[in-house]
């Protein structure tokens, strides 16, 4: 993990250390550099233009991924995840959300169960009130929140921790969308991305499942090499 403010050569310093990981061992274990969704390009390109030194520079060892595209390929690999229209398809036939389909099953939770609405009632209905409930709902399933555990959450706090009785009103208004959406999910035999990038982090903890590291039968998985670049 590196860590320090913008400009001070984060990104140049993976980008070297891979060049000089593939330069040493050309057929060696995959090397993943995980950067922010709009990076891919950029990383990708200063892995290939490299600098004085031409070697390492390119190498099938080198996978440029975000997060999201990498649980993917874990998904994909292991199985629960096969190739399909727009990302991928479940094992049994359900599909990964995309953005469009996202906001029309938000709008039916909200209008199905608009009536145990409290603070959100009022606002509902207006234009981008769809989108910016659809940011909060992601951030809540990727930091692993259910309905439940945000009533956990009221139930154990005092109201002047959790923004007064409108935070209160409003959590309580997040865990029935968030109950909505689940049933909406599991009804659809859907998966939002949330649920893809949990089931892959379980499979790394339980397996250490990486994809491209399972070696031939009569030799060693090859080991994976990750740099984590959040610029």
């Amino acid at each position: 993990f590196l860590i320090g403010r913008a400009g001070v050569g984060k990104s140049w310093l993976c980008a070297q250390q891979m060049r000089g990981e593939m330069a040493r061992d050309p057929l060696g274990g995959p090397l993943w550099w995980i950067v922010p969704e709009q990076g891919t390009f950029t990383a990708e390109r200063m892995l290939l233009t490299g600098g004085k030194n031409d070697a390492g520079r390119g190498s099938f060892r080198a996978k440029v991924v975000s997060f999201r595209r990498l649980a993917v390929l874990i998904g994909r690999e292991a199985g629960w995840l096969t190739e399909g229209s727009g990302v991928g398809r479940g094992r049994d036939g359900g599909k990964v959300l995309d953005d469009v389909a996202r906001a029309v099953l938000l709008e039916e939770v909200v209008r199905e169960r608009r009536d145990e609405l409290v603070a959100f009632r009022s606002v509902a209905g207006r234009k981008g009130f769809i989108e910016k409930l659809d940011a909060v709902v992601r951030e809540l399933r990727q930091a692993g929140h259910t309905g439940a555990s945000l009533r956990e959450l009221i139930a154990a706090g005092r109201p002047e921790r959790l923004g007064g009785e409108l935070g209160v009103r409003k959590l309580r208004d997040l865990a029935v969308v968030l109950e909505g959406w689940s049933e909406k999910i599991e009804r659809a035999d859907a998966w939002d991305f949330e649920k893809v990038l949990h089931r892959a982090a379980l499979e790394v903890e339980l397996d250490g499942a990486v994809p491209g590291v399972a070696g031939a039968d009569d030799e060693p998985a090859a080991k994976s090499q990750v740099w984590v670049d959040g610029f």
